[in-house]
């Protein structure tokens, strides 16, 4: 499974392709960034376009990825949260 892009910031916002095979039949009920449920956007069997939304906590966890017909996919520590930039002054 290839995540593009596998991380993205505290706020969400940013869209996520999910490329695979068999990812599902069209069938996606739910994909979930870092314990945080994503907006689906679009759906094949080789990729899944979703927009992450925001998080509770910043950190890399794992993509869970929710069909009908194949049950739960799960792909460890495939995305990342980022924090952002801090500037100390």
């Amino acid at each position: 499974m290839e995540v593009v892009p596998n991380l993205g910031p505290f706020a969400g916002g940013n869209n996520v392709t999910i490329i695979g095979q068999y990812l599902n039949r069209n069938d996606t009920s739910e994909v979930v960034l870092v314990n945080t449920a994503a907006t689906i956007l679009q759906q094949s069997p080789t990729l899944i376009i979703v927009r992450a939304n925001p998080c509770s906590a910043a950190g890399t966890g794992n993509i869970s990825i929710v069909s009908t017909s194949l049950g739960t996919t799960v792909f460890s520590d495939g995305y990342c949260y980022n924090p952002g930039v801090f500037i100390a002054l």
